[in-house]
């Protein structure tokens, strides 16, 4: 959601006079990456301007300077607080102020007691109070809420913070302007007792997303391992082998008999055959150091020419370094004859293009050059300055010839971690199913010797984590594992695994509304990874 913020403008003043120059300029901020685009609202302002009997013109603040000048001065007009915050260990917080004109100025946050302390925030300013009723129903959604004294708030909210920061943990960027809606930090605001954390331990719960492998890694860092703890959720079977709780210096310690007793059970299919330890490392620490997951140190030049992806990667960048800087259009997207003299190479088909859809207009319309572009923003290989793409000192060192295998495991590594797989697409899930890429790298690397229907690995998939069906929706004529499936092999056969050359696609079909796809993996998948996992049949240790 973009919104327009409704300024009042202080001072006497007469534009119909041209005093001085209107400094208000909107921008809308379009969604340029994988993540949720925020609210932005940017003002250029020319300075404080001069009548001409020299009286000087104070022009309005910013709503962010606003907010940290001046929003305390209002009265707190109400907070509310999720009901369940003490036994959830998380709690949804509103607190907002009201200004003279009956207009509210609040903030939002997202409060994890148990760890990370400021996990999200948001603020808005000067909005009204159907706007805000609306905002806050739409924030809260269905969880019960109740109103709350302010120095409960403040309290939740501060103490979390202090907690968090005693393991590395800073609060979302946003609190930078949002913590002002708060009072100040100090003597005057009475200080509450509240526990935080889990018997005064730092507590993750993991949902088997990306974030928890740093969160992990960090902890081991600060509080050191054996001082945390990490409680799995989504899958009702993993809680139940575990009693709600794993920690990983328990893992280490297994024996030979508890590999056995586990791969004896019921995960023995669920996670063909990997223990548990190598499993959670798959998930949690997919390329790190430990993990069964291991990147080739050395890939030969003949095999990187192997993967399509990167091989249009060196040529954007390539282009990049013809021109350094690149001028982009008006409008900001990659020159159009650019656009379709890269396409035309045939380097990655474009299904849709291919399909009869109109040809290319913007970078836009060939999917893989816009990803390619946000990839190496992301990835800091290119920069954008007025308008302009240039290599960064980092994206020029890595097109040297020599650092070929070091550019390709960048990338890599950000377009499995970093990138959002959900963007290109309209599936219900939010990206957690990309979570688990490692798995599915496994997976390939087990069964992919022989040509199987993409179905096969999907089904194991959803069979390792149930509880990724639940964000999809029941339809007319599609169940939800449908949905599942058709999403699963787009994003990580058709979308990661194929582009990157990692694997061989048969289809059985013309175009892209085809019925069934074949998995086979390549020649380049075997140069890339290789892999270090105990067998749960004799409990060695195999290297693949």
């Amino acid at each position: 959601m973009v919104r327009l913020y409704s300024i009042n403008c202080y001072g006497n003043w007469n534009r119909k006079k041209n005093n001085y120059i209107y400094p208000w300029q909107f921008t809308r901020l379009k969604q340029t990456n994988g993540q949720t685009a925020q609210p932005l609202l940017i003002l250029n302002l020319y300075g404080m301007t001069k009548k001409k009997k020299g009286k000087v013109i104070q022009l309005p603040l910013t709503p962010e300077k606003y907010i940290r000048t001046r929003v305390r001065q209002l009265p707190v007009y109400e907070c509310y607080i999720n009901e369940q915050w003490k036994e959830s260990g998380m709690a949804n917080i509103i607190v907002a102020r009201k200004h003279t004109n009956n207009n509210l100025t609040f903030g939002l946050y997202l409060v994890d007691l148990l760890c990370l302390g400021v996990k999200d925030t948001y603020y808005d300013f000067n909005v009204t109070n159907v706007d805000y009723e609306d905002l806050k129903n739409e924030y809260f959604g269905k969880q019960d809420i109740v109103k709350c004294d302010y120095v409960l708030a403040h309290n939740i909210i501060y103490g979390a913070v202090e907690f968090a920061d005693e393991y590395g943990f800073k609060p979302h960027k946003d609190f930078a302007v949002s913590k002002y809606i708060l009072e100040e930090d100090d003597e005057n605001v009475e200080l509450m007792e509240i526990e935080f954390g889990e018997d005064e331990k730092p507590c993750v719960v993991v949902t088997t997303g990306n974030e928890q492998k740093q969160i992990i890694a960090q902890l081991d860092k600060t509080a050191g391992k054996g001082n945390y703890t990490v409680v799995y959720l989504d899958d009702e079977d993993l809680k139940d082998d575990f009693e709600g709780e794993v920690d990983e210096d328990d893992l280490n310690d297994w024996t030979d008999e508890d590999w056995k007793e586990f791969s004896d059970g019921k995960r023995e299919t669920a996670y063909e055959g990997l223990n548990p330890h190598d499993f959670f490392q798959i998930i949690l620490n997919t390329l790190g150091e430990g993990s069964p997951v291991i990147l080739q140190s050395s890939i030969a030049n003949i095999d990187l020419d192997r993967s399509p992806l990167f091989r249009l990667v060196e040529v954007y960048l390539g282009e990049i370094i013809k021109y350094q800087p690149l001028k982009l259009t008006i409008n900001g997207n990659l020159p159009r004859n650019l656009c379709r003299e890269l396409y035309e190479m045939k380097i990655i088909k474009d299904d849709y293009q291919e399909v009869g859809v109109p040809k290319i207009a913007s970078e836009k319309d060939f999917m893989y050059l816009h990803n390619i572009r946000l990839l190496c923003d992301m990835a800091g290989l290119t920069k954008k300055r007025h308008n302009r793409i240039s290599l960064t000192k980092k994206g020029e060192n890595l097109m040297d010839n020599s650092n070929r295998t070091q550019l390709f495991h960048l990338l890599f590594k950000t377009y499995a971690m970093d990138f959002s797989w959900a963007y290109n697409d309209l599936y219900e899930d939010d990206g957690t199913l990309q979570s688990g890429f490692g798995y599915t790298l496994y997976l390939v690397k087990k069964f992919g010797k022989t040509e199987k229907e993409a179905s096969f690995y999907s089904e194991k998939y959803l069979k390792a984590f149930p509880f990724l069906i639940d964000p999809f929706d029941e339809g007319i004529c599609y169940k939800k594992e449908d949905y599942f499936r058709d999403c699963y092999i787009l994003r990580t056969f058709l979308r990661f695994l194929e582009p990157f050359g990692f694997v061989e696609i048969r289809r059985e079909g013309t175009n892209i509304f085809k019925d069934k796809d074949y998995i086979k993996k390549t020649k380049l998948f075997d140069k890339v990874f290789s892999f270090s996992v105990n067998s749960s049949d004799d409990c060695s240790r195999l290297t693949s």
